[in-house]
């Protein structure tokens, strides 16, 4: 079967629309390569050229929905030769469609890209945008690969103009916190009507007035007395004035700028919410004053402005006022006189399960009169050497009977539970009852779609021996794919004279009743049962359902393949290759 005839089979199972396909002219599927558990197939066309990008994705969503039994569907497309204007569309597709999961990267849409020697080059606006782009640049480059692209490099370069941009909104912000503090700018004796720029203002038109505070009031650290009412974080709901906050700072970072300005950010919380709050200080007093009072630890009472900050892309609160305060938070004492024991703690060593440091952990314990913890993340061990060593070093030179013991332990994972080994389970045995085992040929993989049923294999079982048989060949009413014919050895002529899928569908419902089913890769042929149910109005499906495959995958798990043939092998199962992927066969197999 030549490779264009394959591609138009595939088209034909996913129902990709006519309007789509016209693209594809000239196209080839030359592979489909799976992965060992078979439910990841990697779909490789050819093509004379790139597709629109609407196309592109309409054919993965088509491939995704035509595959249901599939766990995952890929797609990479090759092509001979890329353009510049079709990878600014693709790129601007993309971006779009990342913004539908992440608004925050919708201000990529519009950016600069450039090709050259298959370099993608993107021009962004400041390293705040850069440092973001490199979250989505490994998805954004498998992308392209997958589009038709190829193996491309990507650089991105910062326009300076950008920066200057931010740099301008600082100053900007800087002005603004000088006027809260002044209302009104301190100038030269030589007035200046039109001032060039922010960056020549600050350095002599506009004498920016220190905050350091000229008179003996202890309260202020910088600024003015506060006497506003205060607010808290999470009533913060977007840019505001006049803002006055009690927070504690639990981080500080100071960036200076080649101009000499300090940029002093802080990491503030009221434990109602967290925010950003920013300081932008050219005087040395005043930064020697922010250096020794707002420190990581501290309490303090701020008032300022909050903004959208264009850096950051988030709200900021720009401080102008600070304020001493006298808070302490109140500590949690354990005055038991019998002390518990933790027998079940859980560290930032589980993930995502626990946030505490272990080393934090044993100290609290030990602070509250505990004699002993047990550390038991989930699936790991990591903690338990800053555990031993905190424990080691608090009970040196102690009496047994005062020191500290740590417990380890650790919560396994020995059986994914959540493997579907069996689908509606009762508490009946199995090997004590009846029950059928079944097998469907297809005309193809897609139980949703235009594919249907060609094969009924099946066998009634009761204490290992075999009770009944049931065989039967459908006419599917169409031509069956080679490839079909290929895998099952059954041909057109054999299915010519052959019922319909409704009226043998019906027969094997009859033959079943409600005995317990089992199949290999159950969630296939069930797939195919349960649209014959909805197909032809039969009812809903019912019947306990046992997956081989997915026994086989939980009980040996160190063997790589569970194929029928595999199995067969490891068993010791009397089996022959030729007769395989018939129904009646693997059935009774």
């Amino acid at each position: 079967m030549k490779n264009q005839d394959k591609l138009g089979i595939l088209f034909d199972q996913i129902q990709l629309p006519d309007e789509y396909r016209k693209e594809f002219d000239g196209g080839e599927l030359m592979r489909i390569i799976g992965n060992q558990g078979h439910d990841v197939y990697h779909f490789v066309i050819q093509l004379p050229h790139l597709v629109k990008p609407h196309t592109y994705f309409t054919l993965k969503e088509h491939l995704h929905m035509g595959f249901p039994t599939f766990r995952k569907t890929m797609i990479t497309l090759q092509v001979p030769e890329i353009a510049i204007e079709p990878l600014k569309d693709y790129y601007r597709y993309f971006m779009e469609e990342y913004a539908k999961e992440n608004p925050s990267l919708s201000f990529f849409v519009d950016k600069k890209i450039t090709l050259n020697d298959s370099i993608v080059t993107i021009e962004l606006g400041n390293l705040a945008e850069k440092m973001k782009f490199q979250s989505l640049q490994e998805r954004f480059m498998s992308d392209l690969k997958s589009a038709g692209f190829g193996e491309l490099a990507l650089s991105i370069v910062i326009n300076p103009e950008g920066e200057k941009q931010i740099h301008d909104e600082i100053m900007n912000d800087l002005k603004e916190a000088t006027q809260e503090v002044r209302k009104t700018p301190v100038v030269d004796a030589k007035p200046v009507s039109n001032p060039i720029s922010e960056k020549k203002a600050f350095k002599g038109n506009y004498q920016r007035k220190s905050r350091v505070p000229k008179d003996n009031d202890e309260e202020v650290i910088l600024g003015r007395k506060i006497d506003t009412e205060v607010m808290t974080i999470n009533n913060i709901m977007g840019p505001q004035n006049n803002v006055t906050l009690e927070v504690y700072i639990f981080d500080d970072e100071v960036r200076e700028t080649k101009t000499g300005l300090k940029i002093v950010t802080l990491k503030l919380t009221d434990y109602t919410d967290s925010i950003y709050g920013k300081m932008f200080i050219n005087d040395d007093d005043e930064y020697a004053i922010v250096k020794k009072n707002l420190k990581k630890g501290s309490w303090v009472k701020l008032r300022g402005t909050v903004k959208d900050d264009a850096y950051s892309k988030e709200l900021v609160f720009n401080i102008y006022d600070v304020n001493h305060l006298d808070k302490v938070i109140e500590e949690v004492i354990d005055d038991a006189l019998e002390k518990r024991v933790e027998l079940h703690a859980h560290t930032m060593m589980s993930q995502m399960d626990g946030v505490v440091n272990e080393v934090a952990l044993v100290k609290q314990a030990i602070k509250w009169g505990h004699k002993a913890i047990a550390i038991t993340d989930h699936n790991g061990c990591q903690a338990f050497p800053h555990v031993y060593q905190e424990v080691t070093k608090y009970n040196k030179g102690k009496e047994e009977k005062d020191q500290f013991k740590a417990l380890y332990g650790s919560e396994l994972t020995l059986i994914d539970d959540t493997v579907n080994i069996v689908v509606r389970p009762t508490d009946d045995i199995m090997l004590d009852q009846t029950y059928v085992v079944f097998d469907f040929e297809t005309t193809g993989f897609n139980a949703g779609g235009k594919d249907s049923i060609i094969e009924i294999g099946a066998v009634k079982i009761h204490n290992g021996e075999i009770l009944e048989r049931y065989d039967e060949l459908i006419n599917p009413g169409r031509k069956l794919p080679s490839k079909i014919v290929e895998i099952t050895n059954i041909t057109d002529e054999m299915l010519a004279d052959k019922d319909n899928e409704e009226n043998a569908v019906k027969r094997f419902i009859e033959w079943f009743g409600d005995l317990p089913m089992v199949a290999h890769n159950a969630k296939f042929d069930v797939s195919f049962l349960e649209m014959a149910y909805r197909k032809y109005n039969l009812g809903t499906f019912k019947n306990t359902v046992i997956d081989t495959l997915e026994l086989s995958r939980t009980m040996d798990n160190t063997y790589a393949r569970h194929s029928l043939s595999a199995l067969v092998k490891r068993y010791n199962v009397p089996w022959d290759e030729s007769a395989h992927h018939r129904g009646d066969y693997d059935a009774e197999g």
